[in-house]
């Protein structure tokens, strides 16, 4: 997921958001829980979430987690 504006960049692969600021630099961090990941949809790239039930906010954790766990996995190997 990609978003950018006048002088920021904000790009999320997997768990891990990267900002990137023309004056502060770059920033990454990974997201440690659903919960995270859920705020950095809403409020960092404005998606709408009020559609997706408890069961769909789990599985979309899930993918997302195994998916970045497998990519970790194969930087490490």
């Amino acid at each position: 997921m990609f978003r950018r504006d006048g002088a920021t960049v904000d790009t999320l692969r997997g768990r891990i958001l990267t900002h990137k600021d023309a004056v502060k630099g770059t920033s990454k961090r990974e997201l440690a829980t659903q919960e995270e990941l859920l705020d950095v949809l809403t409020t960092v790239f404005g998606r709408e979430i009020d559609d997706l039930t408890p069961a769909d906010r789990s599985a979309l954790w899930a993918r997302v987690s195994l998916a970045h766990e497998t990519w970790r996995a194969g930087r490490e190997g």
